[in-house]
């Protein structure tokens, strides 16, 4: 992909069996040179966070370039959307699907209620954006702010590189979260002593348990997340009570440099950190219920760089410490793009703004 457009076009276009009570579509963008240059590297990205899906609504993206070249190329289907090139076709990341679909939030377009027009949040540093769009789209229901993040070395490191929506688009009150996608650097692995875990209790559903950890890095110098990532559960003596799951990291993730806790409590969207989402089930598949259960007193996560960071397993939100029936522990597929809810992001890590 020609990471050096000059100008660029974004047409959304809806499923003509879809009512929907927004201006007629295709909706279009016109991007100055930018956002041409960020819109290219999003499509050039690989791997990312779960599937990508256009939700019935494919878009054409055209870039302009100095020659006066102009590149068209069209994004369309699910699991994965694809983007098809004068060279042929391949997947697109889910950061590029949740891009290219940037001129409206699908899974919200029948959710009815005033609209609201989307304010610009390009070139703000994240926590300013996520404060600026809570004030702006107040009165939006059970809005949120999911950041992502693009390795964008030309951008200042944590500033807003793309939105979903973009700018200026219109949306029902009641539209789902706005995606902020922040510039990232490449940096060093995380060392342990600048790592930082809690567990979240994720709730039942579907006859499992969920639970989540996520890791904030409190040092001042950013720190990514690569490799393999393993999850056990320790027990009071120290030894594992549950089975070991590994999943790998990728792409790296980057996490924000002095993140706290109570910073997070304040500002869910002040900073990248990463999630790492679990299930077990709550009964036994042999008898139907479960005789026997494991409580964790700790989470083991360790890094293939070796780096292990221990997490208790306490109970933030409802539900208790999380338990295992006969020690049996899986990664799951994390809800929310960071989702919008049509994400189910990476099994086993994804990066997400803290609840």
């Amino acid at each position: 992909m020609p990471l050096n457009p000059t100008a660029g076009e974004l047409c959304v276009y809806a499923d003509p069996n879809q009512k929907l009570s927004l201006p007629a579509l295709p909706l279009t963008a016109l991007l100055p040179e930018t956002q041409a240059r960020t819109l290219s590297l999003l499509l050039d990205s690989r791997g990312g966070l779960g599937p990508s899906c256009d939700a019935g609504f494919p878009a054409l993206i055209r870039l302009r370039y100095q020659d006066a070249h102009v590149l068209s190329l069209l994004a369309t289907g699910c699991d994965p959307e694809l983007l098809s090139t004068p060279t042929g076709d391949r997947a697109l990341s889910a950061t590029a699907s949740l891009a290219v679909g940037g001129l409206l939030d699908p899974p919200a377009l029948h959710g009815g209620g005033g609209r609201v027009r989307v304010g610009d949040y390009i070139g703000q540093a994240l926590p300013t954006a996520g404060r600026a769009a809570r004030r702006d789209l107040k009165a939006a229901f059970e809005f949120r702010v999911s950041p992502y993040e693009l390795n964008e070395p030309t951008a200042s490191f944590g500033h807003v590189v793309w939105q979903t929506p973009l700018a200026g688009s219109e949306q029902y009150a009641s539209f789902g979260p706005l995606v902020l996608i922040v510039a990232t650097h490449r940096v060093p692995p995380c060392r342990a002593d600048q790592l930082e875990g809690r567990y979240q209790n994720g709730g039942e559903a579907m006859q499992s348990q969920f639970g989540a950890i996520d890791l904030l890095d409190t040092s001042p110098r950013a720190c990514s997340l690569t490799g393999r990532l393993s999850l056990a559960g320790i027990g009071a003596t120290g030894q594992p009570d549950t089975n070991t799951v590994s999943e790998p990291i990728a792409p790296p993730l980057v996490l924000s440099p002095r993140t706290t806790l109570r910073a997070l409590a304040r500002d869910p969207a002040a900073a990248l950190i990463a999630t790492f989402s679990f299930t077990r089930p709550l009964i036994d598949e042999a008898n139907g219920n479960c005789n026997h259960r494991e409580t964790p007193t700790a989470w083991s996560l360790t890094l293939n760089s070796g780096v292990t960071v221990l997490v208790a397993n306490g109970a933030t939100g409802e539900g208790g410490p999380f338990s295992s029936c006969r020690g049996n522990l899986s990664f799951a597929l994390s809800s929310g793009v960071q989702l919008l809810g049509s994400d189910p992001a990476v099994i086993g890590a994804t990066l997400k703004r803290a609840r």
